[in-house]
């Protein structure tokens, strides 16, 4: 879905690679959170860039979050549509060729998985 070996992001090292896609990420986002009362699917379109020998990559989110009133506790629907940028490491010493303020995250197990971060900007 929305995972990636290194050896299969090497390969796009030329141009970026695009994906889009539909997530229902409902029950993970309930699981994480219980006032979370009900997720739309979550439309994802983005970029993956390989540079420097890292992956940049900027995602889009699109969708609608439910969640109680802070005043009435009556559910509230929250639109979300925004992009967020990370840089994936695919070695700890590149993150002195970065700037302070971006996120740089340590790739794990030579995959780029963007399904936790996608549930940690939505939260």
């Amino acid at each position: 879905m929305l995972k990636w070996t290194v050896q299969e992001l090497i390969k796009h090292d030329q141009e970026p690679l695009h994906f889009s896609t539909t997530l229902d990420v409902k029950t993970d986002l309930q699981d994480r959170d219980p006032e979370v009362l009900d997720v739309s699917p979550i439309q994802v379109s983005g970029d993956i860039v390989y540079d420097r020998g890292d992956f940049l990559v900027s995602v889009n989110l699109k969708g609608d979050l439910v969640v109680p009133s802070t005043r009435s506790l009556t559910p509230v629907t929250l639109p979300q549509d925004f992009t967020f940028s990370e840089i994936y490491l695919t070695d700890a010493g590149h993150a002195d060729q970065y700037e302070d303020g971006e996120i740089l995250m340590p790739l794990e197990d030579a995959e780029l998985d963007l399904l936790p971060a996608i549930e940690d900007h939505l939260l």
